[in-house]
Parts: structure tokens; C-alpha cells; sequence
């Protein structure tokens, strides 16, 4: 049976559209270090992806009863709006590739675990918010990735079929919520190697935004890229 032809594209934004975990890992290991705790590296990769709902209790598990959360979230979050303010830079090949789409008429979403205040302060000042056909964010759903909810709901939004449209994800637990929807996927892994069982099941992994449209071209209805 012939696949449908990709007809929109889902974006996350953390790690994928901007170089943002880079500056998450610092801000959640400084965090960390005021209380007196070393923040293991990998419990915070395993977090790569999670909304803040469900990263926090796993940290709090991990950590255990000498860990002041609400203190730990103030210090993380002005630390991280610290480096934010600093200005965080766009993936390479973001920019080509979303403005391709847009011109070629291609709806896109932005389906993120991060909160909206987040997103509008990494999209202010530059003009690709307003350009996304809809946003999923951590508020608008109850239950975040790895769970399918956040691209069910972007597919819900653009009256699409889930095998119509394409999510690009950067972390794991993104790719799981993609496949989990029924999302055709491809991840651009960053600070996260793609586990054995999303290698087993993404279908395209890239070394860039940049490699997008050279594979996926001849998967999107004829035409369509001009």
C-alpha cells in the first residue's frame, strides 16, 4: 500500500529549532549545585523531551527529600532566562528549511514540552511564530510526551491524518510521541543518541535540519517544493 503523501510538518522547538539544551543543562546542573547535589548527566538526558510536569518529579525522585523543588525551579528558571537574554541561536538549517515551507505553502506546527512564555521569549524579535498553522504547548495538554496527546492534538488542529504529516524531533522521548500518534518521524538527534528501540522505529534519522528536504523531497505530494 502506497504511503500518503507528507502534507504538513510538526516541529519540536527545544534542541531541534533552537540550541536550547546546551543552556536547559547548565541551568538545571547550576540549580543543582546550590542545593549541594550533583545532577547526574544522564537522569537529565532521560528528561530530554519531558514537559516540566513530569521532569521535575523524576528529578525530585532521583535527588530525594533534601532537594527543595520550588527553589530549585526559581534558580534553574532565572538562570536559564540569564543565558536566554543572551540570545540563543537557531539550529543549523532551521531557517532555509521552515522559510521553504512556508513559501511552498506547506502548513507547519510547533509542538513543544515548553511553556508558551518560553516560546514567545526564544521566537521574540524574529518573525517565524506567528508563521506556524498552530502551536501545541505544555499547558494545552494533560498529558506530554512521550505520550502521543501533543501531536495528536497539532494533527486534530490541521485536520490531518496523522500519516500526513511529518514530525521532526531532536530527543527520544519526542520521536515516541511522534510514532505513538501515528506520525511519519525523522529525528535530528543533539545531545541525545537515538535509543535502541526509536533507531528501531523512526523512520528517517538525519545529521541535520539541513538533510530534510534532500531525503524527504519525493515523500511529499509531486509539485508541491516548487
Amino acid at each position: 500500500m502506497t504511503e500518503a503523501p507528507i502534507t504538513a510538518v510538526l516541529f519540536d522547538m527545544d534542541g531541534l529549532i533552537f540550541d536550547t539544551e546546551r543552556s536547559y543543562r547548565q541551568a538545571w546542573h547550576y540549580a543543582a549545585k546550590e542545593q549541594g547535589f550533583e545532577l547526574d548527566d544522564a537522569l537529565y538526558l532521560s528528561m530530554i523531551g519531558m514537559p516540566r510536569t513530569q521532569s521535575e518529579p523524576k528529578l525530585a525522585r532521583a535527588l530525594g527529600p533534601g532537594l527543595d523543588l520550588p527553589r530549585y525551579r526559581q534558580q534553574r528558571d532565572a538562570h536559564f532566562r540569564q543565558l536566554q537574554r543572551q540570545g540563543i541561536p537557531f539550529q543549523a538549517g532551521f531557517e532555509p528549511l521552515f522559510q521553504r515551507l512556508t513559501a511552498c505553502q506547506i502548513p507547519t506546527a510547533l509542538v513543544t514540552s515548553s511553556r508558551m512564555v518560553d516560546v514567545e521569549e526564544n521566537f521574540a524579535q524574529r518573525p517565524y511564530l506567528s508563521q506556524f498553522a498552530t502551536t501545541v504547548t505544555c499547558e494545552q495538554v494533560q498529558r506530554g510526551k512521550p505520550d502521543p496527546e501533543p501531536y495528536q492534538l497539532a494533527c486534530q488542529r490541521l485536520r490531518l491524518a496523522p500519516a500526513q504529516c511529518l514530525v521532526v524531533e531532536d530527543s527520544n522521548n519526542g520521536i515516541r510521541s511522534g510514532l505513538a500518534a501515528g506520525c511519519r518521524t525523522a529525528m535530528v538527534p543533539d545531545l541525545q543518541a537515538p535509543d535502541s528501540d526509536v533507531q528501531a522505529q523512526v523512520h528517517h534519522l538525519l545529521d541535520s535540519l539541513e538533510q530534510l528536504l534532500p531525503t524527504l523531497a519525493d515523500q511529499f505530494e509531486p509539485g508541491r517544493l516548487g
